[in-house]
């Protein structure tokens, strides 16, 4: 898997400004006693100012930036989160009847909706708990509360939220003016019209007004508004929009960046010139100019998203629900390199629910979360998950089928056992291989590898380390003639020794740097190294040998195996343990699990080196 490095930059400098304590404004973590179908007293810790929720359809992932949207001071979460008939929030049951004025008041407060959060004030700790009261004349009220020992709090002094503002935007219901009329539209509207002087006395072409025609006559009054920047009225007292927006410089620049155009000039106006308010998007060209209605949906989107993140207050709590939705992976990741960026810049905290493997795939495992639904029905919050953990939640294969050709079969138990430390969704995408004819053949078969320029990655033990790196081939040199096919071929043999290209008597020096130059470049990028020189001097372990020597031999034992101990050679030190107790194999096994358990240094880092492998 590929990073861009411009995003892999931004994360190290993110993550240096977080442990700088460079975000005044900053939510640490969110508690949630009871709320929705989260798990009681589950916690989101956001180590990373940039933190994507990830998980099924319905495993609670909007509740949870609901609910960041409502916990800032003077915001609620009965915006968004509100019961009605055909929806009512069940609440645990009191003594009192349900028609009972007093219901909601007597219930106690540790069974009540909530949910607390930690952030920091003057370097000093500060905890907000938020409670949804029921009133009688507003059955949603949320309002800031006492601490609650129950809920876990650290303390029982009352804190006030903080103080930042929250954007919460939800990209699954971006819907433009156009597409809403066009598409879900009342019928009432066009009986209307059809009743209109406009329709009565024009042109008709169709017998029955269709909602193309109803589009047209009104788009009249969106262009004069758009063009000339005026507030239009219906009759002379109700407004009809509000006054166009035209995006700066800035904004422009950032638009064309994510969507890959070249737009000269963009406006946004809200209105409700169609039926019922709502945004329609102007794009300019060199050649033409028009909407969002003849646009993909994806501008008009990142159009709203890049406006909103520019006019935000430095230091804003930013939540973005399924920002990818109508962007391609190219535009995603755009999209998260500009999000990084501002977060930087303006020292934002940004919280994103998502589906897409594509902004996952880039962040550090302290930046993701995974919703998971338990048998009981509500949402565990696992936390730190790599993100091929992350993509095996959601049912996304990650980055699969990576061979790796290692040198006999133990170097595979030892390299397997290692991968599988990762988990299982992680070892699912790993086929591990030895070559049978050992180093010289594995090296042949590169040749092969590299003319296709598609092959296995290679894991050499470390006692194959060679002096130097694989040099990059300078082709001004070649072009030039200052590097023949003679030089190539020395370079081959010192890295990788004297290989049989099979190559025809005719054949030209020019194809012979070709196949040289392939060569090489291969085994700079496919090559690595076991971090020891054998997975026999690995895994060997003086003390299990003389468990396993005196556990078949309760007398002379412990003298065998201190004979073995002092054997400098690991294989025949196993040759010899395996003739007291058994199967080579299985010995090797009961080896590897202790260089597993113990977390051998060397085992950590062949667990490292898998994860880069990826």
């Amino acid at each position: 898997m590929q990073l861009d490095p411009q995003i892999e930059a931004q994360i190290k400098t993110l993550a240096k400004m977080k442990g700088s304590g460079a975000f005044a404004k900053y939510i640490d973590y969110i508690v949630f006693p009871r709320y929705r179908n989260i798990a009681p007293d589950a916690k989101i810790e956001f180590s990373f100012p940039l933190t994507v929720l990830v998980g099924q359809n319905g495993s609670g992932k909007s509740a949870v930036l609901q609910a960041l949207s409502g916990a800032p001071h003077g915001v609620s979460v009965g915006v968004w989160w509100f019961e009605t008939a055909v929806d009512p929030i069940y609440e645990p049951e009191v003594s009192e009847p349900k028609s009972s004025p007093v219901r909601s008041a007597s219930l106690p407060a540790d069974r009540k909706s909530a949910f607390w959060y930690c952030y920091k004030e003057n370097d000093l700790e500060k905890y907000a708990l938020k409670t949804r009261i029921k009133r009688a004349n507003d059955p949603d009220y949320w309002e800031p509360s006492r601490p609650i020992a129950g809920y876990g709090m650290p303390r029982m002094t009352r804190d006030e939220p903080i103080k930042m503002e929250s954007i919460y935007i939800n990209f699954k219901l971006n819907v433009s003016a156009f597409d809403k009329c066009f598409y879900f539209h009342s019928k009432s509207t066009l009986v209307a019209f059809a009743k209109s002087k406009i329709w009565q006395n024009g042109p008709k072409p169709s017998k029955q007004p269709r909602v193309q025609d109803y589009l047209r006559h009104k788009s009249k009054r969106l262009k004069v508004a758009l063009e000339k920047g005026k507030i239009l009225m219906h009759f002379g007292k109700n407004q009809l929009n509000e006054r166009a927006k035209e995006l700066n410089i800035k904004e422009l620049s950032e638009v064309n960046k994510i969507i890959g155009k070249n737009y000269t000039a963009g406006k946004v106006i809200r209105h409700r010139f169609f039926e019922g308010w709502g945004l329609t998007v102007a794009f300019s060209t060199k050649d033409r100019a028009y909407t969002d209605a003849f646009a993909g949906s994806g501008e008009g989107a990142v159009v709203r998203l890049v406006t909103e993140i520019e006019q935000a207050k430095p230091g804003s709590l930013i939540l973005l629900d399924e920002p990818e939705t109508s962007l391609h992976p190219g535009a995603q990741e755009r999209m998260l390199a500009y999000i990084l960026e501002k977060v930087k810049t303006d020292k934002h905290q940004v919280v994103i629910s998502t589906h897409s493997p594509t902004l996952v795939q880039h962040l550090p495992k302290e930046a993701i979360k995974v919703f998971s639904l338990n048998p009981e029905g509500n949402s565990d919050v696992v936390a730190d998950c790599p993100p091929e953990e992350a993509f095996h939640y959601i049912g996304h294969r990650y980055d699969a089928n990576i061979t790796i050709i290692v040198e006999d079969r133990l170097a595979k138990e030892v390299v397997e056992t290692a991968i599988q430390s990762n988990g299982e969704a992680f070892a699912k995408n790993f086929n591990v291989i030895f070559g049978p004819g050992g180093i010289s053949a594995i090296k042949k078969e590169m040749v092969v590898y590299s003319r296709q320029k598609k092959g296995p990655l290679v894991l050499f033990d470390g006692d194959q380390l060679p002096t130097s790196n694989p040099p990059h081939i300078d082709t001004n040199k070649i072009a030039r003639g200052d590097m023949t096919d003679q030089n190539l071929k020395n370079l081959v043999d010192k890295q990788a020794g004297k290989i049989d290209f099979a190559f025809d008597s005719n054949m030209a020096p020019e194809q012979k740097i070709k196949i040289y130059t392939d060569y090489l470049d291969y085994y700079r990028d496919n090559v690595h190294y076991l971090p020891f020189s054998t997975p026999d001097e690995a895994i060997w372990d003086d003390d299990l040998c003389i468990l396993l020597s005196t556990g078949v031999d309760p007398v002379n034992g412990a003298k065998k195996a201190a004979d073995i101990n002092k054997l400098i050679d690991p294989k025949e030190k196993f040759r010899r343990i395996s003739s007291l107790t058994g199967n080579v194999d299985s010995i090797h096994q009961l080896f590897i699990a202790k260089f597993k358990n113990t977390k051998h240094s060397s085992f950590v880092q062949l667990v490292d080196l898998v994860k880069k492998l990826a």
